[in-house]
């Protein structure tokens, strides 16, 4: 994954998943790599953004001061991703 790439889904994340779509407030990796796919024209696979996420939230894991991302955010995410993409898919 490129560093632009990386920018906009850390750009991504921090944005409410109901403005793009979404069925919930809560992003999963499918929806974010779909997101991704319709912004960009980059396509990407729910493990491969699952794991950028976890990239991301490693190199986050010691916040600036100042930082308006409270600490626990990365891991509920993860937890929250990890938990959507071993559900099966709904029918739309």
């Amino acid at each position: 994954m490129t560093s632009e790439l990386q920018k906009h889904l850390e750009r991504l994340v921090e944005q409410d998943p109901l403005q793009h779509g979404a069925h919930s407030s809560l992003w999963s990796c499918r929806e974010l790599a779909t997101v991704l796919a319709s912004q960009t024209g980059i396509q990407l696979g729910p493990e491969s953004v699952r794991c950028a996420l976890k990239k991301m939230r490693s190199a986050t894991a010691v916040l600036p001061v100042g930082c308006h991302r409270p600490p626990l955010v990365w891991p509920t995410l993860l937890s929250t991703l990890r938990r959507s993409n071993t559900e099966p898919a709904k029918a739309s």
